[in-house]
C-alpha cells in the first residue's frame, strides 16, 4: 500500500466485492471501481456481502487492512498477514529482549499522555475537571502500579458524559466509544505489522487470548480522540453517520512532537519512537497533542 493511501471505503449493503486489474470492484446497483492504490482500510459492514479470495489476497498485497463487523455492525475481526515484511524474525527476537524495567518506564510515559490529553479535551470542551488529573499526572510510579489511569479515567468519563456513567455498561455512548476504539485499534495493527513486529507481545497489556496487546498499548494516549467525536454528536444509536465520522478518526488532525499531521501518521511515529525507547533503554517517546 502507498503511503499516501487515504480512502477508507465501508461496504454495507448487499454487494459482491471482486477484483479486476488494480481496482476492487463493488457490484450492486452500479457497479464501482475504486482503485486499490487509494484503499487503505475496507470495513464490511453487512453480512450479506459476498467477496472472492482472490481479492482478499490482492488487498493482503497492497497492505490494505480489512475490518468485519458482526451481526450488531461492530468491528469484530479483522485481515492480519502472517508474512508481509521480511524484517518479521529480527524484530521477534528484539521484542524478546525488551526489558520489564525499560518496558514499565514507558508505560508509566504512555500513561502519563493519556492522562494529559484527557485533561486537555476537558478542558477544550470547556468542561470542568477534578483538580486529581493534575494529581494523577504528577504521581504516576513506573508501571502504574498505583493504577492511576483507571482513576483517572473514572474521573474523566463522568465528566464528559456524567457521573451515572459507567464504561462497562451497555451503552449507546459506549457501543460508539468501541466501534470508534475499533478502528483505532485496526490502524495500529497496520502499523504495527508493518513494521515487523509481533502484534501479541505487549507493553503492559498481556491478555493471553489477545492478540493485539501491543497495539492496545500503543493506542492508549489516542482515545481521546475518539471520545471527541462521540461526545460531540448527539446521538441516541450508533447510526451510520456516526459511523463514519468515527471511521474518519484517523484522519483527524493532531500535534505530534509540535507540528500538525494526523492520527494515522502521529500513531506510526508515535509507535517508531515508543519501540526506539524499548530497544535502546532510552526513554524519547513521542509527544501526541489536540490542535
Amino acid at each position: 500500500m502507498p503511503d499516501n493511501a487515504w480512502r477508507t471505503v465501508l461496504i454495507d449493503k448487499n454487494v459482491d466485492l471482486t477484483y479486476s486489474t488494480g481496482n476492487l470492484i463493488v457490484k450492486g446497483d452500479v457497479d464501482k471501481h475504486i482503485p486499490l492504490c487509494d484503499i487503505r482500510t475496507v470495513i464490511i459492514n453487512s453480512l450479506q456481502v459476498t467477496l472472492t479470495a482472490y481479492l482478499l489476497n490482492e488487498l493482503r498485497k497492497n497492505k490494505i487492512k480489512v475490518i468485519f463487523c458482526d451481526e450488531k455492525y461492530n468491528p469484530c475481526s479483522e485481515i492480519v498477514s502472517a508474512a508481509d515484511n521480511c524484517l518479521a524474525p529480527q524484530r521477534l527476537s528484539e521484542q524478546c529482549r525488551w526489558q520489564k524495567k525499560v518496558k514499565r518506564l514507558l508505560w508509566s510515559r504512555i500513561v502519563r499522555q493519556k492522562i494529559k490529553i484527557q485533561a486537555g479535551l476537558l478542558d477544550r470542551l470547556n468542561i470542568a475537571r477534578d483538580n486529581k488529573l493534575d494529581e494523577y499526572l504528577s504521581g504516576i510510579k513506573p508501571g502504574d502500579k498505583s493504577n492511576r489511569e483507571g482513576q483517572a479515567a473514572r474521573i474523566y468519563f463522568n465528566a464528559l458524559f456524567g457521573a451515572a456513567f459507567n464504561r462497562r455498561e451497555e451503552s449507546h455512548i459506549n457501543s460508539a466509544l468501541n466501534y470508534g476504539y475499533a478502528i483505532l485499534l485496526s490502524e495500529a495493527n497496520r502499523t504495527i505489522a508493518g513494521h515487523g513486529y509481533n502484534l501479541s507481545l505487549g507493553i503492559m497489556h498481556r491478555g493471553a487470548t489477545n492478540n493485539f496487546n501491543l497495539s492496545c498499548d500503543i493506542i492508549e494516549p489516542f482515545r481521546p480522540f475518539v471520545d471527541r467525536i462521540v461526545v460531540e454528536n448527539n446521538f441516541s444509536a450508533l447510526d451510520k453517520e456516526l459511523k463514519r465520522k468515527l471511521i474518519c478518526v484517523t484522519n483527524s488532525q493532531v500535534k505530534y512532537n509540535g507540528k500538525i499531521t494526523d492520527v494515522k501518521n502521529a500513531l506510526d511515529g508515535f509507535f517508531l519512537s515508543a519501540a526506539d525507547s524499548l530497544n535502546s533503554g532510552k526513554i524519547n517517546v513521542g509527544e501526541v497533542e489536540f490542535i
